[in-house]
């Protein structure tokens, strides 16, 4: 191969290997996405689920949680989970269980967030939308065989939550969004009023 032939390999090569500034700013978004989320350690946000209702979560990896919607109270100690229902004036408790498989949002973020590898990004400006999937069969979170999440690239904070299941998709629209920070342990105790029913299933 002359000079002029192996200048030309180069050049061919070299073209075929371009990384355009959309590819390398979709890398970018994946990496930082996986960066932030992976492994967090707690998490506070406003929430309005479809199906289900509109609410409040604050939350700490271990199974510690405080759900506040317009109609009920559930918190978790992480040993206990307290279901207390005000216009009824009843508080069920049951034990809580690390193996539960309901698609609920604080599971998104501790467990499929945590699992799952973005494989793709969308999106124009600020807004981006990544693709999750579980590394391998055996390592699909409560059913949820893909879940996509909408960010904004600056704060790369979430805005939707799409999980989808066999038995069908559960979206979760996020507000005031804040990961990472210090809760108080008093944010996960629950005392039941006076004069309310308990109903104790332990």
């Amino acid at each position: 191969m002359n000079r002029r032939e192996l200048l030309r390999s180069v050049l061919v090569a070299a073209a075929g290997a371009v990384i355009t500034p959309r590819a390398v700013a979709g890398d970018d978004i994946v990496l930082r996405f996986q960066q932030r989320y992976h492994g967090l350690t707690s998490v506070r946000c406003s929430f309005a689920g479809s199906p289900g209702p509109r609410g409040t979560l604050v939350a700490v990896r271990g199974g510690k949680f405080r759900l506040e919607t317009s109609d009920r109270i559930i918190v978790s100690d992480g040993k206990a989970v307290y279901n207390a229902t005000p216009s009824s004036k009843t508080v069920i408790i049951n034990r809580f269980n690390p193996k539960a498989t309901d698609v609920s949002i604080e599971r998104m973020f501790f467990d499929i967030l945590s699992v799952y590898r973005a494989t793709a990004s969308q999106g124009a400006g600020n807004s981006h939308t990544l693709r999750l999937l579980p590394p391998s069969p055996t390592a699909i979170v409560s059913g949820v065989r893909e879940l996509t999440a909408t960010i904004d690239a600056s704060s790369m904070n979430i805005s939707r939550l799409v999980a989808t299941t066999d038995s069908g998709q559960y979206t979760f629209t996020i507000s005031n969004l804040k990961v990472n920070r210090s809760v108080p342990s008093s944010a996960f105790t629950y005392a039941p009023p006076s004069g309310w029913e308990v109903i104790d299933l332990r």
